[in-house]
């Protein structure tokens, strides 16, 4: 078993496990505010995103970096993270009656201000720095709804991995095409057919509402986009494309260690050997256990740090921006216009 420093796992702590408890407490909070000013559910779609950005949200969207308008014009609320959700909480105007209370924007406000300060702390928090730290977010949530004794368990908890576990319960008509898809893409993986099960990943993503099952088919976009060959697309597109995928898959489940080692391989793969290495660590820290793990960052670790830099020429960085804007900036443009020649639309 590996052991770690404990500001190290007091610095993860916060960071996968009660910061994503924050965005989830503001995203619910949207999502209620949201139907009581349409009278109906936030959708969850490119479309919902679309008609977001375009209509009621347009001035929050031109105003935001570029990454924040892809989180946007997604759709999906559960991949926005705390910084997207407190301004789209902050600026939109939900009518009045729904508009954040003077309690909920101060809450908001303050919430985003510790956010964004430990943002530029370093990697590491002295019990002390923590304990202030998480004090402060809890007194913040429970303002806004959350539990005093469930974040109380939750500081005194061990971080584990999360289990990725799907609700047993009966399943719909649309669950039962979902895993239909989603097995229909495992098969092309096997195959070795890899365009074809992004293409399959990618339309069950754009149904996909469970959160975990959401999460395992980033993952596997992620590794099918790794697969391709060199011919199929340009390399260091490729590794773009799957560390967003896999960086959705951290956002949607936090402490699912497997999802923090695959993104550490990326960067292994860039030899960026600092991010290679924390991300190795952090999924260590979720499974102590696993000797893949071990070896990976002993590797990292080992690897003579002149061969860590990589810089991209304005070529390269150029070459990478083309094929994005061909691809239309979208996962789902690009597997649409592949399913349609390939025939393998639903």
């Amino acid at each position: 078993m590996a052991f770690f420093n404990e500001d190290k796992i007091n610095y993860i702590k916060l960071k996968y496990v009660l910061i994503p408890r924050a965005s989830n407490i503001l995203r619910e909070l949207f999502r209620r505010k949201w139907l009581t000013t349409n009278n109906s559910a936030w959708a969850e779609t490119d479309e919902q995103g679309q008609q977001f950005i375009e209509g009621s949200g347009k001035n929050i969207y031109i105003t935001t970096s570029r990454r924040r308008k892809t989180l946007l014009r997604s759709g999906r609320v559960d991949l926005w993270d705390l910084r997207v959700t407190s301004i789209v909480l902050l600026k939109f105007d939900f009518g009045i009656n729904a508009n954040l209370t003077e309690q909920e924007k101060k809450a908001i406000e303050l919430l985003a201000d510790i956010h964004f300060d430990f943002r530029m702390s370093f990697n590491c928090l002295d019990p002390k720095e923590f304990n202030t730290i998480w004090e402060n977010i809890a007194e913040i949530l429970i303002k806004l709804g959350d539990s005093s004794d469930e974040l109380k368990k939750l500081k005194l908890s061990k971080v584990r991995s999360m289990e990725m576990k799907i609700d047993p319960s009966t399943p719909s008509a649309d669950s039962i095409r979902q895993i239909e898809m989603r097995n229909r893409g495992n098969k092309f993986f096997k195959e070795q057919k890899f365009m074809e099960a992004i293409a399959i990943y990618t339309q069950s993503i754009g149904i996909q509402r469970c959160k975990i099952e959401l999460a395992l088919l980033y993952s596997n976009r992620s590794i099918a986009y790794l697969s391709l060959k060199n011919e199929d697309i340009f390399y260091k597109q490729k590794l773009v494309m799957a560390k967003d995928d896999i960086t959705k898959a951290i956002e949607l489940c936090p402490t699912w260690y497997k999802a923090h080692y695959r993104i550490g391989c990326i960067y292994a793969d860039q030899n960026n050997l600092e991010k290679a290495g924390k991300h190795f660590e952090i999924a260590l820290i979720l499974d102590p256990n696993n000797i893949e793990i071990i070896n990976k960052l002993d590797l990292v670790k080992t690897k003579p740090i002149d061969s860590a830099i990589t810089i991209l020429s304005r070529k390269e960085f150029m070459e990478i921006e083309m094929i994005n804007q061909k691809l239309g900036g979208s996962h789902l443009k690009a597997s649409k216009g592949f399913c349609y020649l390939k025939g393998l639309g639903s």
